[in-house]
């Protein structure tokens, strides 16, 4: 096992099938994170064996980067935004005054002096379903080089992780809720048939949006793509969503990291983006944009979820669809599962692990009922 840096090294670093893998890292180690993330600071690497190799991300602090590489950001300052869209008053109340001590407890341990295992930078990390990862040797190696950082991995579920979950806790990672996602499986048995799919079909149907597949985006969409999800998981969500740039479009475009699809009007301007990352069967939807613009009753996120949907369909995929439009999702036979980060600390002080051990105990005790009560 070793840690390189993408930029030294060589052919024969790379295990077979780390093309994409490849080309991702070696962009932001070549041109730096803020050239594809804007609102992201942090150092990329590869964990590589002969037989595989994860992109992983280092930090020492920056604690108003995006939460994909800040545990601090996740937990406190975007967990205090999405508290105050719950309708419950005395739940939104109670839940914020823990998002601000969670926040200052964990900035008090040094969360973000961390490295993130398996990071793709996205809202939700897929992990390889064809490899069983050594996690207690990841993690005894990764404790070893940085005997002052947390090590986590992020994104991980019972239906998709499910033996990854078991490995980690047996290794004395500790397992901390996130959120809660929504997954699909048998589109055909579960999102195609239900009354919602068949109403959302017969509108892409009839819509005057022309589908545009990946090889018809090119140069002059990808500064356009940047503005569609920037309205929408930016302007309408939240400022600690990563704040994806044209640069990096165009890297996850030509290097086919992710697969784009869109939605163009009569007059030709670019209405709607997706960009569906895929690993080992499974899709996600880590770009989603749109015109927030448009007249509501043309349905863009409609459209573009129709569009996810049928994409999996076709290629025999299974869907994780990450969090929000909780009701949507469900509408359309999503089965909600709550989200995990690991996080590894047994090398670090008895300070700094109790902060990750009493935010376990709030988010998992206090969080994830609440989060599966109020169908979150």
């Amino acid at each position: 096992m070793r840690l390189l840096d993408p930029r030294e090294m060589t052919e024969a670093d790379w295990p077979p099938g780390s093309g994409r893998l490849r080309a991702y890292v070696e962009a932001f180690a070549r041109e730096g994170a803020p050239t594809f993330i804007a609102n992201l600071r942090t150092t990329v690497r590869v964990l590589a064996t002969a037989d595989w190799a994860l992109p992983v991300t280092i930090n020492e602090a920056d604690y108003d980067n995006t939460y994909v590489c800040s545990p601090y950001t996740a937990y406190g300052p975007y967990a205090k935004e999405e508290v105050r869209l719950i309708g419950n008053a005395v739940a939104r109340g109670a839940l914020g005054v823990v998002a601000d001590a969670a926040g200052a407890m964990l900035r008090a341990a040094q969360i973000n002096r961390i490295v993130h295992v398996n990071n793709w930078m996205l809202s939700t990390n897929l992990h390889p379903a064809g490899v069983e990862l050594p996690v207690a040797a990841i993690a005894e190696f990764l404790a070893a080089q940085f005997p002052a950082h947390f090590i986590c991995l992020r994104s991980l579920n019972a239906w998709s992780d499910a033996s990854l979950l078991r490995r980690c806790a047996a290794a004395r990672w500790q397992l901390v809720a996130s959120r809660q996602v929504y997954c699909y499986e048998r589109l055909a048995d579960t999102w195609a048939a239900t009354d919602n799919a068949r109403e959302d079909r017969r509108l892409l149907a009839r819509t005057a949006y022309r589908r545009v597949a990946h090889a018809e985006l090119g140069e002059a969409d990808f500064p356009r793509m940047a503005e569609l999800y920037r309205l929408l998981y930016i302007e309408k969500y939240s400022r600690h969503n990563p704040v994806f740039t044209a640069a990096y479009l165009r890297l996850c475009h030509q290097s086919r990291v992710m697969t784009f699809l869109g939605l163009r009007a009569p007059d030709g301007t670019l209405d709607g983006v997706l960009g569906l990352f895929i690993v080992d069967g499974i899709v996600t939807a880590p770009i989603v944009g749109y015109d927030t613009a448009r007249d509501r009753s043309l349905g863009l996120y409609r459209l573009l979820m129709t569009l996810t949907y049928e994409f999996a369909l076709k290629g025999g995929h299974r869907i994780n669809l990450s969090s929000g439009a909780a009701e949507f999702k469900r509408l359309r036979g999503g089965r909600p599962e709550i989200e995990f980060s690991a996080v590894y600390d047994r090398h670090l002080s008895p300070g700094r692990r109790a902060a990750v051990r009493a935010l376990r105990a709030v988010v998992n005790g206090l969080g994830v009922p609440v989060m599966r009560k109020l169908r979150l």
